[in-house]
């Protein structure tokens, strides 16, 4: 037994050393590496795929998901000891990456590299003659021996660049002999160029340390691109670069700031800067930048003169120094090399920072909420502030007084909600109008309430530890179009409701009957509250749903039809803000349940009754024409609730089909780019309702039936009409631009009505066609219409006779030639109370005309 325990503990050490060192290559599923056709990075292991030979440092790629790199805190590449973390692609300048690496805008948290003896250091240890773009490394922990990065330890050669990224974390290297550390990029040399680009954190070494980047030569450039870093070393320090450029060809650093501290930890050297170490030749260019950061000697008295450039090395007095300024007194410096000193109070006006521009490249906020009130980069915006709730004075976000900084949040600033006070009911934040931040956090105690018809919009991400109540009112005695707008919630929450589902593959509502159907993100609903009982608001609990958001739409191939639009989805705003609809045009006509029947709105013209806005919690319908997704992000939010303004038409009429209390409205534009058919841009389909005794209108095209029909100028336009209750109706034009005659043709009565006259009145029985009714639009005016001599029909239960001459005599007979009643000088006359065909002959001036009519 003694035997076995020892043999157990064994292979237990051995599968613990083993555990610590896995990792696992895999080739991503998507992409061959190609410019066109890039390998997608989805997970740590299609990230260390790339390590793993050298063949691939060549290729192409793009990040497609967030990464946590955690475990690369146990990984040691098989060498034992100490685990070494993640090891670097490329390996120095003879071996480097070449390929692209764009991380689109996604994370790769938790980094951990530990190779104290090793050059060239960083995710990408060298790279040449290329780029690396959009990417976030956030608390990574990076020590290397020299040429330590960020991102990238050694950037070289032309067109090496890196765009648009940021890390924040700490970069080290060896305190006895670490040289060219840098937040971003440890060197660049030779040509190479950082944009757009920042670094927060500590950043330590010996020598050529800086925030960004910790030595720039030979003709590189850095712009546009900032350092909040702390950064401490021995020689040649600065907070956003070490050393600048020490041969001949000069390098350019333009539009930058650093605001991170600055320490000489040991020795005597002088060439530290608040902004730049030091400058070695007068070529280089310096230009519109500022620092804003102390600078320390560690165990001696404070330094002078090293508010801006510490040291010029000789030859570099002059330098091209342009609009620079220094923060002299949160540097404690009165002066320094290459820059003008300014008060803190003067480094937050924009007046000091003369010829700088601050339409495309800078901005400064009047609050003092961004970067403290210094200026920032507009494409480079600085980490948001965080703005702490305190409930001081009531329970309304907006009050500036319930904010620790006195100030309500703006969409830049992140927002912590605590547990507060000792109250009984202590007052915690509700939202009634709007609200905007950027990241949220609502701590375990505390409570943050949404109430309906309220909008917050939050940039980032939610955190929820506490609880978050979002509200939703609801009117008895009518279907509403609903969607979830938290996480988790399911069908219990309509418990004693009904609800149903669209079933996108039969085209059909379904019955929920359980209490526990998820009620999925972007997925539309529909839910009738009983009109026995007045509304009610329902209380949804979880974390609001922000960023991305998707959902499947259903398609099968086949278009639109009058009898349910195949390919028809119902999606839903799952935000707790509006969306606007001219984001996502895409998708193409918006369908919305108004209570009675349909509103379309077609973002392409601004057409249709419907909104362009989407209100939270609001479901409604698209039709896809093609398989895909419903891809919503906080890009389409708004506040914005504003209702529909009507549209500019040109060359276009709207007709109303008007019932005692509805009105359907028909939109019919003349555009000659346009097809007859139905095009997803431009047309809406019509839905057709099924509410009792409500007149519905359309046009019919060889697609289906249309609601805004946008097509080619024609001479006679069919439409569709139906009312589920028999009758008396009446179409009218409530809208027309630069069309000068509306005919509507009553092809069952055989009657020509100019529009433009006024409403055409008209008798509806069930069994009636529904394409009774054409209109003639401009191209075949009103006079060259061939118009009978007389038009007679039925409307309240009477015989209206309209002639084009004055009618002396009106005679009823039956078809036998019965003589069934006869007037003298009327425009009506009673209708015979039994069904049956009849003829009405008007007699004027000892002529005859008569007319065969149909009573129902």
């Amino acid at each position: 037994m003694k035997n076995f325990y020892t043999l157990f503990l064994v292979l237990a050490c051995l599968f613990s050393i083993s555990s610590i060192s896995a990792q696992t290559a895999d080739e991503p599923a998507n992409g061959d590496g190609s410019e066109g056709d890039p390998y997608q990075i989805a997970t740590l292991e299609n990230l260390y795929w790339i390590t793993q030979n050298m063949s691939r440092w060549g290729k192409d790629y793009i990040q497609i998901a967030d990464i946590d790199a955690s475990e690369t805190s146990g990984w040691d590449d098989g060498n034992g000891g100490d685990p070494e973390g993640w090891k670097p692609i490329g390996i120095n300048s003879s071996w480097y990456f070449s390929g692209t690496y764009d991380g689109g805008g996604h994370v790769i948290s938790n980094l951990f590299i530990n190779r104290p003896t090793t050059e060239y250091v960083g995710l990408f240890a060298s790279v040449s003659a290329s780029e690396i773009r959009n990417l976030i490394l956030t608390n990574a922990s990076i020590t290397g021996h020299s040429k330590v990065g960020g991102i990238v330890g050694y950037l070289f050669n032309d067109n090496g660049l890196v765009s648009n990224c940021s890390f924040s974390g700490t970069v080290s290297g060896d305190p006895s002999v670490g040289n060219q550390i840098g937040g971003i990029v440890g060197c660049l040399y030779y040509y190479a160029k950082i944009t757009n680009s920042n670094s927060s954190g500590e950043v330590s070494g010996k020598i050529r340390i800086g925030g960004l980047v910790g030595y720039v030569n030979n003709s590189s450039i850095v712009e546009q691109s900032f350092s909040n870093s702390a950064v401490s070393g021995i020689l040649r320090v600065g907070g956003l670069i070490g050393c600048l450029n020490e041969f001949s060809n000069y390098s350019t650093v333009r539009n930058c700031y650093s605001t991170g501290d600055v320490t000489r930890v040991s020795g005597t050297d002088t060439d530290f800067g608040q902004f730049i170490g030091r400058n070695y030749i007068a070529e280089n260019k310096v230009e519109y930048c500022y620092s804003s950061g102390n600078v320390y000697y560690t165990g001696s008295e404070n330094p002078t003169d090293k508010g801006f450039i510490g040291y010029e090395f000789s030859g570099s007095f002059g330098a091209n120094y342009k609009s620079n300024f220094f923060n002299s007194g949160a540097s404690n410096q009165t002066t320094g090399n290459g820059a003008t000193a300014k008060s803190d109070a003067e480094m937050k006006t924009q007046s000091t920072f003369t010829d700088w521009d601050f339409e495309g490249i800078w901005t400064i906020d009047a609050l003092e909420v961004i970067n403290s009130g210094y200026p920032y980069l507009q494409n480079v915006p600085p980490p948001p502030p965080t703005f702490t709730w305190d409930g001081s004075e009531s329970t309304d976000w907006n009050t500036a007084a319930n904010w620790d900084g006195n100030l309500a949040p703006t969409s830049n600033v992140n927002v912590l909600i605590p547990m507060v006070g000792s109250k009984i009911t202590p007052n915690y934040p509700t939202i009634s109008s709007t609200a905007n931040c950027n990241n949220l956090t609502v701590e375990n105690g505390a409570s943050l309430t949404i109430n309906f018809g309220a909008s917050l919009i939050t940039n980032g991400t939610i955190t929820n530890n506490g609880t978050i109540n979002v509200e939703q009112d609801i009117d008895g005695g009518a279907w509403h179009f609903i969607a979830a707008p938290v996480s988790g919630a399911v069908s219990e929450i309509y418990d004693g409701n009904y609800l149903q589902k669209w079933s996108e593959i039969e085209q059909k509502w379904l019955d929920i009957t359980t209490l526990t159907e998820p009620l999925t993100a972007a997925k539309g609903f529909s839910l009738w509250y009983d009109a026995k009982t007045p509304g009610t608001t329902f209380t949804f609990s979880g974390t609001p749903f922000t960023g991305d958001q998707s959902i499947d739409l259903y398609y099968n191939g086949s278009k639109g039809t009058p009898d349910g639009h195949i390919g028809t989805n119902l999606v839903g705003n799952p935000y707790p803000s509006y969306i606007d609809w001219n984001e996502l045009s895409a998708y193409g006509s918006k369908y919305t349940w108004n209570g009675t029947g349909y509103d379309v709105y077609v973002p392409a013209g601004d057409y249709g009754e419907g909104s362009q806005y989407v209100a939270p919690m609001e479901g409604f319908f698209v039709v896809a024409e093609s398989s895909g997704s419903f891809d919503l992000d906080n890009t389409v939010r708004t506040h914005n609730s504003a209702k529909k303004e009507a549209a500019v038409l040109s060359n276009a009429i709207v007709l109303s089909a008007q019932s005692e209390s509805y009105s359907d409205a028909l939109y019919i534009v003349f555009d000659e780019s346009a097809s007859e058919n139905f095009e997803l841009p431009r047309d809406a389909w019509k839905f057709i309702s099924g509410t009792r005794g409500i007149c519905q209108l359309w046009t019919e095209c060889s697609d289906g039936i249309l609601a805004v029909d946008v097509r080619p100028q024609t001479e006679s336009i069919q439409l569709g009409f139906v009312n589920n209750e028999a009758g008396t109706y009446s179409i009218a034009i409530k809208e027309i631009a630069d069309i000068s005659t509306a005919v509507l043709e009553d092809t069952k009565l055989n009657i020509f009505h100019n529009l433009i006259d006024g409403a055409y009145s008209f008798d509806w029985v069930l069994t009636d066609d529904e394409t009774r009714f054409k209109l003639h639009c401009n191209t075949t005016a009103v006079e060259n219409i061939s118009l009978p001599e007389m038009q007679v029909y039925v409307a309240a239960g009477n015989i209206i006779i309209k002639s084009q001459s004055t009618a002396q005599r009106i005679i009823l007979t039956d078809i036998t030639g019965r003589t069934l009643g006869v007037w003298e000088s009327v425009e009506s006359i009673p209708a015979p109370k039994t069904a049956g065909v009849y003829l009405v002959s008007i007699e004027s001036d000892g002529q005859r005309i008569t007319e065969k009519l149909i009573v129902e």
